[in-house]
């Protein structure tokens, strides 16, 4: 039970640090520092740097399969409100979402990881495809592009404000984007719900 308590800290504090610093800006030292353990101790778990980070994306898609089934039952603009929210509390906490942070790294990334992170990508937008396409079968969404075009639309955006967002160290950048992309999907009379925490995070 402790060795599983310790693979999942490690797991949590290298989420940590890889939405803050990426990939490459990942110290195992400062990883190993971070729960107590020597920097030797950490290859008990992961064989290496690589390894983890592919347990790192497994674990992220997991965990974002969990969050879309509690999201059921909601109405699909509550959904993607909720999506943009969960990418919103990374930047206030001073991070970015798994997908900018790995983003701006995938060019060098290993082949291992980065068909870890284009599955993880691909799991995102299965997810947003099923939801604007319920919100345009509903007549919530428009319907000019097709659900798998708009989805597509939706990561982009969301995707690139967070980076922007960080590198300007103003979240306005992100409240934009949304803004932007909420009205490209529902109309531009479209109301944008303010960005208020509730129970159903990611």
């Amino acid at each position: 039970m402790r060795e599983q308590n310790t693979q999942q800290r490690i797991l949590v504090e290298a989420q940590d640090l890889i939405q803050r610093f990426g990939y490459f800006g990942l110290s195992l030292q400062d990883l190993a520092d971070r729960i107590e353990i020597r920097k030797p101790s950490l290859y008990a778990h992961y064989d290496s740097k690589e390894s983890l980070g592919v347990s790192l994306l497994k674990d992220y898609d997991k965990q974002f399969k969990l969050w879309a089934e509690r999201m059921q039952g909601e109405a699909p603009e509550s959904k993607l409100h909720e999506f943009f929210l969960t990418f919103e509390r990374h930047l206030t906490l001073g991070k970015v979402s798994p997908d900018a942070a790995l983003a701006m790294d995938s060019p060098r990334l290993p082949e291992s990881m980065r068909l870890a992170h284009v599955e993880y990508l691909n799991t995102e937008l299965k997810w947003l495809e099923s939801v604007v396409r319920e919100g345009q079968e509903r007549k919530h969404f428009l319907s000019y592009q097709s659900a798998a075009d708009l989805s597509q639309m939706i990561l982009r955006q969301v995707i690139g404000a967070q980076v922007m967002a960080r590198l300007t160290a103003d979240i306005s950048w992100f409240h934009r984007a949304v803004e932007e992309t909420t009205k490209q999907i529902r109309g531009q009379s479209a109301t944008v719900t303010p960005f208020i925490p509730t129970a159903i995070a990611l």
